[in-house]
């Protein structure tokens, strides 16, 4: 975990603390998902959530 992140409150601690294991928690799923033949739309939510849960953690990183 980033330094930044004892130095951060509210949403932007959240972000940097939980955006990168949610991330790959998320990209775990995903692999779940494909293993299972599950449908595309689905695996597609999964992976942009993942997505956006990296966004936001380089976000709160870098802002």
């Amino acid at each position: 975990m980033p330094d930044k992140a004892a130095q951060t409150s509210g949403v932007q601690e959240l972000a940097i603390r939980w955006g990168h294991p949610a991330c790959w928690a998320l990209l775990a799923v995903v692999g779940v998902l494909v293993a299972l033949d599950a449908p595309k739309r689905t695996r597609d939510g999964v992976a942009i959530a993942a997505a956006a849960c990296y966004a936001a953690f380089l976000a709160g990183t870098l802002l």
